[in-house]
């Protein structure tokens, strides 16, 4: 055994050093995070219409795999794909796994509400919904102590909130507060004060260091026809604008997919407009991978109302993507800002065929 050991000694040497070498990187982790391509889920799984037409093919988001701080092997090896996407970790978000998990659920539950009022309304069937307040899902280091991921913000210094008023309210407002909030499912009043952010005047100015959602309330028994919502482990709002398609799909009478598999990416708020969102890169090629027909993609609207192209980081992502996937034929990018776009797309293309 010493005569063998001896003999293999350099050999020994070497795969000792390598697998020390790779425990270490395996080991350390660095301040920068991942995107790299998901999966293709199809919606008909997380929301059923009751008496929903039937539909040859399938509306479906599309998800990316996420890993914060990462080691130094996985940052290395995410060099091997020109897909994977390398970002510095936020200095301003702690990354608690439960607090994730918690803030993605909310993310999701919003977008399911967002798109059954965007949805139904559009096809002008019955529902009944309420604006309860804005919730809070994201709470950064700058927030006052006592704000939690779950809250529901309904007043800010005894003035009503919504998504379009929260950060004109807190911005002219002095250093000390007070808050309004549904939290446990009970009212409970919180009294604060804001941290100090300099503008680029150099001004002092309050932040108040969340990032939220309008909250809607849905009368379930004024919606006809019914829906039910499975439980599902994806999180995260992205999902939104092609759930809202579903839904109008399982609502009129015409089969608006001929067949195809079609997928997309998007916040979508319940008045149907779609906003950005992060991983779209990845989210291409994801949609490739998993033979996707028509991908839709969110643009941004300008003050005038027009799709401006030039300041759509989505579709400019998804561009770069696309040539770098070498523009397969089997796969069709397209741009909207609204549900209404995306469904008038569907139809002009079911009428053309």
């Amino acid at each position: 055994m010493r005569r063998w050991v001896r003999k293999h000694l350099a050999f020994l040497i070497t795969i000792s050093f390598v697998f020390i070498t790779v425990l270490t990187l395996s080991v350390i982790r660095i301040p920068y995070d991942l995107t790299s391509p998901g999966s293709v889920n199809e919606i008909e799984k997380v929301i059923d219409i009751k008496d929903a037409s039937a539909s040859n093919g399938s509306y479906n988001t599309i998800s990316v795999y996420s890993s914060e701080k990462v080691s130094i092997l996985k940052y290395l090896l995410s060099f091997l794909h020109p897909s994977i996407l390398r970002n510095p970790s936020s200095t301003a978000i702690e990354y608690d796994y439960d607090k994730m998990i918690k803030s993605g659920t909310i993310q999701k539950n919003v977008s399911i509400t967002n798109a059954l009022i965007a949805g139904y309304t559009y096809a002008k069937k019955e529902i009944s919904y309420k604006h309860i307040g804005i919730i809070v899902d994201r709470v950064t280091v700058y927030a006052p102590n006592n704000i939690e991921i779950g809250d529901i913000i309904v007043k800010f210094n005894n003035q009503l909130v919504n998504e379009d008023n929260f950060d004109t309210i807190t911005q002219s407002s002095q250093e000390e507060f007070s808050m309004e909030v549904i939290r446990n499912n009970q009212l409970t009043l919180i009294n604060s004060s804001f941290r100090y952010l300099i503008n680029r005047n150099d001004e002092k100015v309050p932040y108040h260091g969340i990032t939220y959602y309008d909250y809607y309330e849905i009368d379930q028994d004024s919606v006809n026809p019914s829906y039910t919502i499975h439980k599902t482990y994806t999180l995260g709002p992205s999902g939104g604008l092609m759930q809202a398609m579903m839904i109008v799909d399982n609502l009129l009478e015409e089969d608006l997919t001929m067949g195809l598999k079609i997928a997309g990416t998007g916040e979508i708020s319940a008045s149907g407009k779609v906003s950005e969102i992060g991983g779209m890169y990845q989210k291409i090629f994801t949609a490739y991978y998993d033979k996707v027909d028509i991908c839709f993609v969110p643009v941004y609207y300008n003050e005038e109302k027009e799709i401006d192209l030039d300041k759509s980081k989505n579709y400019k992502e998804a561009l770069r993507a696309y040539g770098d996937l070498n523009k397969p034929n089997n796969l069709k990018i397209v741009p909207v800002a609204t549900l209404d776009e995306a469904i008038t797309y569907l139809l002009e293309l079911n009428h053309e065929n």
